[in-house]
């Protein structure tokens, strides 16, 4: 079967931690299930059917991947990598928000 012409990209679908940041973070399973788009690495899944499927496993919290570099503060409230969840929550603890 002949791919179809398209590129598909799924940026918040993950729920994992980078390696890099696995001690810092005070979020847990339901916070990072909560900001990310359920299953929709699973649902946008046309990687036979597409030339390329773009997806992650990591949570949208540690890098969101659908931003620009460009987006940090004081431009954006938050960038790449978030400080807090979209109910507020701090995903740091204290002063160990990863600097740059």
């Amino acid at each position: 079967m002949k791919k179809m012409p398209f590129l598909v990209i799924v940026p918040h679908g993950g729920t994992t931690i980078p390696e890099e940041l696995a001690e810092y973070p005070q979020v847990d399973d339901f916070d990072i299930f909560f900001d990310s788009d359920a299953c929709a690495n699973l649902i946008f899944d046309f990687d036979n059917e597409v030339l390329a499927c773009l997806q992650t496993s990591i949570s949208r919290l540690f890098v969101d991947l659908d931003r620009s570099f460009m987006e940090v503060p004081p431009a954006s409230l938050d960038g790449i990598i978030k400080k807090a969840t979209s109910r507020g929550k701090p995903i740091f603890l204290g002063e160990e928000f990863p600097d740059d």
